[in-house]
């Protein structure tokens, strides 16, 4: 599942998803410091954050796939899906159910 999540997001140019899902995750925050955090700091530098987060799906994806750390590769995935689903909540579009199904 991360591995095809980080498929459809990969950093600009090849894939401008990314982009819009932090564009819809910085206006139907949870919090008004997560707000001001992707707003100031994560959207000016996409450049950087982009390739970022793309690697860090990878690296959920492959240590859980051969088995190697998973346990802390699992404490940052659920530390980066509980991110989302703060950052998503208020998205009328996006199911909360899904950010609690990768969290157990």
């Amino acid at each position: 599942m991360w591995f095809q999540g980080m498929l459809w997001k990969l950093p600009l140019p090849a894939s401008d998803g990314l982009q819009y899902w932090i564009e819809q995750e910085s206006t139907k925050v949870a919090f008004e410091f997560h707000r001001t955090f992707l707003k100031d700091v994560v959207r000016p530098h996409m450049t950087i954050f982009g390739p970022l987060l793309s690697l860090a799906e990878l690296v959920f994806a492959g240590s859980m796939i051969l088995g190697l750390a998973v346990r802390f590769a699992g404490v940052l995935a659920v530390s980066y899906t509980v991110q989302l689903w703060l950052g998503l909540h208020g998205n009328a579009s996006e199911w909360p159910r899904t950010y609690n199904e990768l969290i157990s």
